[in-house]
């Protein structure tokens, strides 16, 4: 359950998640949760626009940009770290990494 991850705050240097959030019903519920079990930084990585034409997971229950993906990270106590746009032949997506303060 990314919701609730069966461990203590601050057990982890870094969580890191890959092409998840836009599964996900709440995606900053899941941010929220990484942040507690994360004692040094996060990094999520997502789709960047909608890709469905190329997906060939499961489906896709949001769709970021630049903008509201940065959205989902704002007002968490976070130092960013770095928050790109890396473009790719197959998906390009949005990688997020920020510190724990």
């Amino acid at each position: 359950d990314l919701y609730d991850l069966p461990f203590e705050d601050n057990s982890f240097d870094t969580v890191y998640s890959s092409h998840v959030l836009e599964h996900l019903d709440n995606p900053t519920a899941a941010i929220e949760e990484s942040i507690r079990v994360a004692r040094k930084r996060i990094i999520h990585i997502a789709p960047d626009g909608n890709i469905d034409g190329v997906n060939h997971g499961s489906p896709h229950l949001h769709y970021f940009n630049r903008i509201n993906y940065k959205e989902l990270f704002k007002d968490k106590g976070l130092r960013e770290i770095s928050y790109k746009p890396i473009l790719d032949n197959h998906i390009n997506s949005l990688i997020a990494v920020y510190d724990i303060n």
